[in-house]
This record gives structure tokens, C-alpha cells and sequence, in this order.
């Protein structure tokens, strides 16, 4: 890729979309905007890019990626873009199978709409070697029918840092759960943010870093995290689910700035194991608040 569109550095939509840390939400706000756009030959139209990618943005062709199209045809048309798409293609099948062999998308989709009260048609996943573990999530509702899109890191985003591909499976899917469990724990959230607002009050006993800079935002974030543990718990043996369980505790604590979470993680899983099966994790949100507060 470097050496293919590299020479092109100084076209103009370059500029155009170089993100600076300051400016995140701009790049994954115009990152998901463009799978709202299909190319029509050498055009660029709004229209999903393929069937079965509802995508109700599509309805709607407006904001900045619809400004920049013009640019992006030109670029796209410079470089040769969909010459270097086509001549790669086995590439990104492969990709595309990988990931779906790796990552058990649709067992997470039932066992998430067992302990959550929302209900989805339809998962988009949409992955990028290029993007790291820059994650995002959107829902969206048109005429009734619901999606939830996830963009995540591809398939061999953790490979080679675990000689066990049990764990790196395992730790793979958590990247793009705790992406798809926030349209289920959002919502939900959503109903108590009074409460959650005066339980987390101090939020920099909670949250060391800039960003999620409300109390809500911050509980989401424990809680989704954790859940994935939750749910690890029944489809991994403990081989497989305590070094992955570990360190996500680490990158939690040490790496995002939660600091409280390994004790949060503890707490949850003594009270899911005492609940018993008929109760829910939404259920369980009153108790989640509580401990908050009292912690």
C-alpha cells in the first residue's frame, strides 16, 4: 500500500482527512459515513455497498465524507484505487474468512439478547488491518428494522503475541464484543443515568484519562468490559479464559486509565454467581449502581 498510493501524499483529500488525536471523533465520524457510499463506475454514490447492508444512513446523504466525494473520485481515479482493489481481492476474501473462523460474532448476538432487553435484524462487521484497535460502534432504525454496526482491527490484529490460538481467539472476540455490547448496555444505561450520574460524582476515582469525560460513559465502559467476562465464562475453559481475563484487567487498570475495574470484575462475578440462571445482567443493574456508590 505504501509503495501503490504513497507517491499520491500531496492530492489534495489527503489534508483533507489527516486526523490529529484531537480531532478522533472527525475520523470516525467520516470512516463510518462511508459505508453509506458505493462506487457507480467511476462515480461515488450514497447507497449500500453491498446487499444485506441496510445501513440507514444511506437514507440521508449529507455531512462531510458527501462534501469531500468529489475529492475522493478524483483520488480514487489518480491512483488507480480500484485496479489495486480488484488485483487484491483474494487478500481481502481471506481476510474476510479468517476473521469469521476467529470470531463467533453470532454466538455473542444470542447470548446478548439473553441478558439485554434490545433486539437487533441485523450485525454488520466491518474490519481494517490499518486501523490498530481504533474500535467504534453505531446503531441505527430505519422503517423498523434495526442494525448495529462494528468497526474493529482485523483478524491477525493480536498474532503473535500469545503462543495459544485458543487465547488468541478468545482475546480477538473481545475486541469486537465489548464494541457490540454497548448497543445493549447503553440503553440501558440510558434509564438509570440519574443514578449512575451521583454513584460515580467523584469520576476521578474512576476514570484517570481524558476521554469519557462523563460518569455514564465511564460506567458503560466497566460494565462492558466486564461482561465480557461474564460471557468468556461460559464458552472458555480456564486455560484459556484466565490469561485472557488477566489482562484485560491490566489493560484496563494500567492501560486505559480504569482503575477500579479488576475490583469491579471480582464483585460481578461473585454476585452472577450467586444470581442463578433466571436472573439477567440488566437486571442486575440497580446492584451494579449500588456498588459504584458504596465503592
Amino acid at each position: 500500500m505504501i509503495d501503490h498510493f504513497g507517491p499520491h501524499r500531496d492530492h489534495p483529500l489527503i489534508d483533507e482527512i489527516e486526523f490529529s488525536d484531537s480531532r478522533v471523533g472527525d475520523y470516525f465520524e467520516w470512516r463510518t459515513a462511508s459505508l453509506a457510499y458505493r462506487f457507480e463506475g467511476r462515480r461515488i454514490v450514497s447507497g449500500p455497498q453491498r446487499e444485506g447492508l441496510p445501513y440507514a444512513a444511506t437514507t440521508d446523504a449529507s455531512g462531510w465524507f458527501h462534501d469531500q466525494v468529489r475529492l475522493l473520485e478524483d483520488f480514487a481515479e489518480e491512483t488507480g484505487f480500484r485496479e489495486f482493489y480488484a488485483e487484491h481481492g483474494p487478500f481481502y476474501e481471506e481476510q474476510g474468512a479468517s476473521y469469521k473462523a476467529k470470531v463467533p460474532v453470532e454466538r455473542m448476538w444470542e447470548w446478548l439478547e439473553t441478558q439485554f432487553p434490545a433486539r437487533y435484524d441485523a450485525y454488520s462487521v466491518v474490519f481494517s488491518p490499518l486501523i490498530n484497535a481504533s474500535h467504534n460502534t453505531i446503531r441505527f432504525e430505519h422503517n423498523g428494522f434495526r442494525e448495529c454496526i462494528m468497526v474493529v482491527g482485523g483478524p491477525d490484529l493480536l498474532a503473535g503475541r500469545t503462543n495459544d490460538a485458543r487465547v488468541e481467539e478468545a482475546a480477538l472476540s473481545r475486541h469486537v464484543f465489548t464494541e457490540i455490547d454497548h448497543n445493549y448496555v447503553n440503553p440501558v444505561s440510558a434509564r438509570y443515568a440519574g443514578r449512575i450520574n451521583d454513584a460515580l460524582a467523584d469520576l476521578d476515582a474512576w476514570n484517570e484519562q481524558d476521554g469519557y469525560a462523563s460518569a455514564v460513559a465511564t460506567f458503560n465502559e466497566y460494565v462492558t468490559w466486564a461482561i465480557f467476562i461474564i460471557y468468556a465464562a461460559d464458552y472458555y475453559q480456564d486455560e484459556v479464559l484466565a490469561p485472557v481475563r488477566d489482562h484485560e484487567i491490566r489493560s484496563m487498570e494500567e492501560g486505559r486509565g480504569f482503575p477500579r475495574f479488576g475490583a469491579f470484575v471480582t464483585w460481578l462475578e461473585e454476585r452472577w454467581d450467586s444470581a442463578g440462571r433466571g436472573t439477567t445482567l440488566a437486571e442486575l443493574y440497580p446492584e451494579m449502581i449500588e456498588w459504584f456508590a458504596a465503592n
